[in-house]
């Protein structure tokens, strides 16, 4: 419409003006016609401009609105006016294990005389220092046209066993495969392999899978089909898709039941993407849905599921890469997929829509932006500081495993990289390979409680560790161009000391192509990795000045921050009733069950729906099968974006008195103030030893709503 506006200017101007020019030329002995047709013909372009001008506007203002109804919608952040960042650590989120410390390695760079995985100088010391825990090999739509075979060794892009038809353009060789093998052993990581469903021939990969486990006892336990089959018309439909793991699982776990199949390396774990992005279409992905539920003819099931995440597409802003959320999405928008809070939202929806946790589930890719394999912002340091939010929102929201895309290689996905890729003889790190250390070297396994009140800029994880009980250890990261003070509130923990260690950049907002180079030190100190262990011996901590349970402290702009803080534990963990359960089964060891519960408590409300400015009755009823002296706590925790949650009202009953069965039960009176903002409200409750000493049961004891919401 807007072009076909100019067309009508254009041509009824040139029509005009050719007809006034004929009308001279031809009329001369008409004089006193032709010295009015200048007024008349200028007249009329003129209307004609006016009027084509009017429709290109309209055109142009309908274009804008119509856009405006597509595209989502980002204001600027609310900045709070005081940011607090606070840590529960008696409540465990999620384990944090080097399995969500996975790399993708690619073929295309190991091949064409270029060295396997185990022959690059320094690449196993420096993936061990990052504790990498996964090697997914081999990743991207390559994976869609590869074959394992024995006996030849084919340049990328032969066809074979035809020729011109393939249907194999790639290939996995025993080289090949014995690299990887010898680079995961040496660094201690397990393999994901990514194997090839759309050729449909399960034979070919349980014979894969006879070399590696059976006749030379490489362990290779994971294994995924498909690569991001959901972008690709030709690829299986769902419904063939299933079929054909079916399959797959059966010739495959035939020669090794031990192994663990995921399903399905889509690349969206919506439905509308692969749908044409129809906004109306709010499910997950029926390849998603479909496997999970799928029973092989013999009678098994996948044991984890997988999907792929991208925050932007050829971006060329740093606000692509900051944005946490934008506005006026709703939960089940596939929308959110572009922007941090996707991590907020979607591991949950996988477990309670699909899993009920009962296996794992995993991101095996993610990087910033998929379109564009050079953008700077995919390895640079605005990307190391993203990464280090984004790593803990996976982990505590409920994913299990993950691989960065990429580990190594020429683009600017890689972690590291070599100056030169058929002859390596040194190795770099790009900035993003920190984000890594900082967790490898400074976070726990057992992620804990924590909240923010400014998701948008400051970011807070938290974590105790299994191999040293008395530190609580922090990563926090500060993705605004501005220093930030907070307060660190830890109650119940009392710090004595804490060390400090930050990330940081000189020019950290760079996004040319040199910041893909650029300096990134810890304490001041940057990575040799030809000399890995000299390098991180220099990094000293820095003193934090501390003692009891809340520090304050700046953070530096573009910075993460680890804080390890020494001291002395309140009440033990215990497993948060609304944390992403951990899977019995699939790629983490199981943990021992902690023992049954000897206390039952619950809560609930008069109403369901309350407005500010009216009381609420809360009735929490306790109970225990053991004689005992406790203190019997109930709290409200208030949302309005289902993120962000406030303590808003507490009353506890310390040395309450009770015997084995006997029921209590206690009324409180919620006076909700005349200026509460709309919000979801959940009422936990629980016991503790008299005077606060041991946590010993808390839960969700029941929900209501501030505000109608109808």
């Amino acid at each position: 419409m807007l072009w076909g506006s100019f067309s009508v200017l254009i041509v009824t101007a040139l029509g005009l003006y050719g007809y006034y020019f004929r009308f001279v030329r031809t009329s001369n002995s008409k004089r006193r016609v032709v010295r009015l047709k200048p007024l008349l013909f200028f007249g009329v372009l003129i209307s004609v401009i006016v009027v084509s001008i009017g429709v290109i506007g309209f055109n142009y203002v309908g274009r804008a609105n119509q856009n405006a109804e597509k595209q989502p919608v980002q204001n600027s952040p609310l900045i709070p006016s005081q940011n607090v960042l606070t840590v529960n650590y008696p409540i465990v989120k999620h384990p944090f294990t080097n399995k969500l410390l996975g790399v993708n390695f690619v073929n295309w760079e190991h091949s064409w005389g270029k060295p396997n995985v185990n022959q690059v100088k320094g690449l196993a010391e420096a993936l061990k220092a990052a504790h990498v825990g996964l090697i997914r090999y081999a990743g991207g739509n390559w994976s869609n046209s590869v074959g394992w075979d024995r006996s030849t060794v084919r340049t990328p892009y032969t066809g074979w066993p035809d020729a011109k038809n393939g249907p194999y353009w790639f290939q996995y060789n025993p080289d090949e495969i014995d690299s990887v093998a010898a680079l995961a052993h040496s660094i201690g990581a397990d393999v994901l392999i990514e194997v090839n469903i759309s050729t449909n021939d399960a034979t070919m990969w349980a014979d894969l899978v006879k070399y590696t486990n059976i006749e030379h006892h490489y362990g290779f336990k994971y294994w995924e089909l498909g690569n991001e089959l959901d972008t690709n018309k030709a690829a299986p439909t769902p419904d063939e898709y299933v079929q054909r793991v079916g399959n797959y699982l059966d010739a495959m776990m035939d020669v090794d039941p031990s192994i663990k199949i995921t399903a399905s390396g889509i690349a969206s774990p919506y439905d509308a993407p692969r749908l044409a992005y129809d906004d109306k279409i709010t499910s997950l992905s029926s390849y998603l849905i479909q496997s999970n539920t799928m029973i092989s003819p013999k009678g098994r099931k996948i044991q984890a599921l997988s999907y792929h995440w991208y925050q932007a597409c050829n971006s060329t802003t740093e606000a692509d890469l900051t944005r946490y959320a934008w506005d006026g999405l709703a939960a089940d928008s596939w929308r959110n997929y572009y922007s941090r809070k996707e991590l907020d939202l979607m591991p949950g929806r996988i477990i309670s829509e699909v899993t009920n946790a009962a296996i794992p589930q995993g991101i095996t890719e993610y990087n910033f932006d998929t379109c564009n394999y050079d953008n700077p912002m995919n390895g640079n340091f605005l990307n190391a500081l993203w990464t280090t939010d984004v790593l803990g929102r996976m982990a505590y929201n409920g994913v299990d495993f993950a691989a960065r895309w990429q580990g190594y290689g020429t683009q600017a996905f890689s972690m590291l990289y070599a100056n030169d890729s058929v002859n390596p003889t040194q190795l770099y790190a790009r900035p993003a390979y920190y984000a890594y250390l900082m967790y490898a070297r400074y976070f726990g396994d057992q992620m804990v409680e924590s909240n923010t009140n400014d998701n948008a800029r400051l970011s807070i994880w938290a974590s105790r560790d299994s191999s040293d009980s008395t530190k609580l250890k922090l990563m926090i990261t500060n993705l605004s161009n501005n220093d930030i003070s907070a307060p660190v509130r830890v109650p119940g923990f009392t710090a004595s000391s804490g060390d400090i260690y930050e990330m940081r950049s000189p020019n950290p907002s760079d996004i040319t192509s040199a910041s893909l180079t650029a300096t990134v030190t810890i304490n001041g100190f940057s990575i040799d990795l030809m000399n890995v262990d000299n390098s991180l011996a220099a990094i000293k901590p820095m003193s934090l000045s501390v003692s009891g349970s809340s520090f304050d402290y700046k953070f530096p702009a573009y910075s993460t921050t680890a804080i390890i803080l020494k001291g002395d534990f309140g009440p033990i963990p215990t497993a948060d009733p609304n944390a992403s359960p951990t899977p019995t089964i699939g790629f983490l060891p199981t943990a021992t069950p902690p023992p049954p519960p000897t206390f039952i408590i619950s809560a609930t409300t008069t109403a369901n729906i309350i407005k500010p400015g009216q009381t609420l009755n809360i009735i929490t009823t306790a109970e225990t099968d053991n004689a005992a002296d406790l203190l019997v706590d109930t709290e409200v925790y208030c949302s309005s974006d289902s993120v962000n949650w406030t303590k808003d009202f507490q009353s506890f009953r310390d040395n309450q008195k009770f015997s084995p069965g006997q029921t209590q039960s206690y009324t409180d009176a919620f006076a909700v103030s005349a200026t509460h903002s709309k919000a979801q409200c959940v009422i936990k409750a629980g016991f503790f030893s008299p005077g606060w000493k041991k946590n010993l049961f808390f839960i969700d004891g029941g929900t209501f709503t501030i505000g109608d919401y109808n």
